[in-house]
């Protein structure tokens, strides 16, 4: 059974940066492109510039989200 993950992390480089828009390789061969706007990258960005990217799984939210359903379901029972 595989071991489940709550976070992960990659490798990239930045190949170029048109328009706002940093081109970006990744994964361990860099064999994936995407694009991501610069805002979202640290500041003073460049080409050639290598980069670890993380992502986590945001249970914060998630248990937010679930409160408020709860007290919303809440307040229409009881205005029922």
């Amino acid at each position: 059974m595989k071991k489940e993950e709550k976070n992960k992390k990659i490798k990239g480089y930045i190949d170029r940066i048109e328009n706002d828009i940093a081109v970006m390789y990744i994964g361990d061969n860099e064999d994936y492109k995407i694009d991501i706007p610069i805002k979202f990258l640290p500041n003073n960005i460049k080409e050639d510039t290598k980069l670890i990217i993380n992502f986590n799984i945001d249970t914060i939210s998630k248990t937010d989200t679930s409160k408020e359903i709860e007290e919303m379901r809440k307040k229409l029972m009881d205005n029922s």
